[in-house]
């Protein structure tokens, strides 16, 4: 909640390091077994998100990914298959132009 605070007075709401937080303390709730705040803070982190980076971005997937779980596990099966739809459709492609995967050279047990 701390980190949260600052980052909104600092950044501003709209900050992307702020849905970070929302997600952080979406986790918590889970973790917590607190579903209903856990979905809030999920839909919070999502919507700065989806606004900030745009629907194809692979941070919108890993939120909707964690929405879908968090619906899962409180088995509201519709919706949460109709969420875990959504960042498949273009994490796959996205991905790996987001993220480098470093090229290391084989172990030597592999050889």
């Amino acid at each position: 909640q701390k980190s949260l605070a600052i980052r909104l007075k600092q950044l501003g709401p709209e900050h992307p390091e702020v849905a970070t937080s929302y997600n952080n303390i979406g986790l918590v709730h889970y973790n917590k077994g607190e579903y209903d705040q856990t979905l809030e803070h999920f839909q919070k982190s999502l919507a700065i998100l989806l606004k900030q980076l745009g629907p194809e971005h692979p941070h919108v997937a890993t939120s909707y990914n964690n929405m879908a779980y968090s619906t899962k596990t409180r088995r509201i099966w519709p919706k949460s298959r109709s969420i875990g739809r959504r960042p498949m459709r273009f994490a796959s492609r996205n991905w790996a132009q987001t993220i480098p995967i470093p090229r290391t050279p084989r172990p030597i047990w592999m050889s």
